[in-house]
């Protein structure tokens, strides 16, 4: 949920490192 709300502020990625973005994507949980 929290992703929801951070990604209307940053746009693209919610507000977490690359490599986290990294591994949520490979979790399938962005």
């Amino acid at each position: 949920e929290y992703m929801v709300v951070n990604r209307e502020d940053n746009g693209d990625p919610p507000g977490l490192d690359p490599d986290q973005i990294t591994e949520l994507r490979e979790l399938g949980l962005y």
